[in-house]
């Protein structure tokens, strides 16, 4: 069994289609055709069954394909590592991350790792975690931040941080003089900003909080950045939902409700596209991003 063979077989396995595959490696569809036949007989299992022009996969060939493109990932980090420190990291990183966070972490994050490699360059978006999976799982961004543990075939990840949700308005509310017990229902009194999709955050159907916020009509202000929602609640009596670090991120100027129960958890997740791997400079951009959220 070689590397070349495996290699034949991952594409052929994605594209289910002999020409295009031996296109994407960069050799003669005989050669796919061959080597795949080399491996077959190797193994003593039908890893493609052909039925006219179609391929298909068989449930030996799936679970082929899966170690084959594990170990070719871990190839390619093993010829990465043995590079010598000396030579220079160069290209485009392509990076996203929800507003906010982005700029709160990554930036600085990214500065930070670029600084003794002047030939690396970042391009950086703003985007909802829905969004930013979605980019890394085509393969259009390299590397994403996510505020969800969802997970995709297509997809690695790495969870960075653990936090929570919290109930938020800016400092000296009115709201903060009421006794604790009777915060959560004085809330009613208010108006509300929330986030232009709910769901992304809020997944607690018996939630009091949550299931008042899903009524039609009931935000006052809608944003798709926490930079907006604070400066929102900065200049009204609106309260809102925040994750933790957003809330840190303000300095002070906007405030968890004490003694209120949090929304809900959230992770803040690093993940980047399964057939890649994770190159040094993203992982040294994940060790990176780990300190700065409390995570070594």
């Amino acid at each position: 069994m070689k590397i070349d063979q495996l290699s034949y077989f991952v594409e052929v396995a994605k594209l289910e289609h002999l020409s295009q595959a031996a296109r994407a490696v960069g050799v003669s569809p005989s050669a796919v055709s061959h080597s795949i036949a080399a491996l077959e007989e190797e193994l003593g299992r039908e890893l493609l069954r052909r039925e006219g022009k179609r391929l298909t996969v068989t449930s030996h060939g799936r679970i082929l394909a899966k170690r084959a493109e594990f170990i070719l990932n871990q190839l390619h980090q093993l010829k990465e590592e043995m590079a010598s420190d000396e030579v220079a990291w160069e290209g485009t990183l392509r990076l996203g991350a929800p507003h906010g966070f982005a700029a709160d972490c990554l930036v600085d994050a990214f500065v930070e790792l670029s600084a003794p490699h002047p030939e690396l360059r970042g391009e950086l978006h703003n985007l909802r975690s829905a969004e930013v999976m979605r980019l890394v799982a085509a393969g259009d961004l390299d590397y994403g931040l996510t505020l969800t543990a969802s997970g995709h075939h297509a997809i690695e990840r790495q969870k960075l941080f653990s936090g929570e949700v919290l109930l938020c308005v800016r400092q000296h509310h009115p709201i903060l003089a009421l006794p604790a017990t009777a915060r959560v229902a004085a809330l009613h009194d208010y108006p509300v900003a929330g986030p232009r999709s709910v769901g992304e955050l809020a997944n607690d159907a018996d939630c009091g909080v949550l299931a008042y916020m899903r009524q039609p009509g009931v935000f006052a202000f809608c944003y798709d950045s926490y930079d907006l929602a604070c400066q929102y609640l900065l200049k009204t009596d609106a309260w809102s939902f925040l994750p933790d670090w957003a809330i840190q991120s303000s300095r002070g100027v906007i405030v968890a409700i004490p003694d209120t129960p949090a929304v809900e958890m959230y992770d803040i997740t690093a993940m980047w596209p399964k057939e890649r791997g994770l190159s040094r400079p993203l992982r040294a951009l994940t060790q990176l991003l780990g300190a700065r959220v409390g995570i070594k």
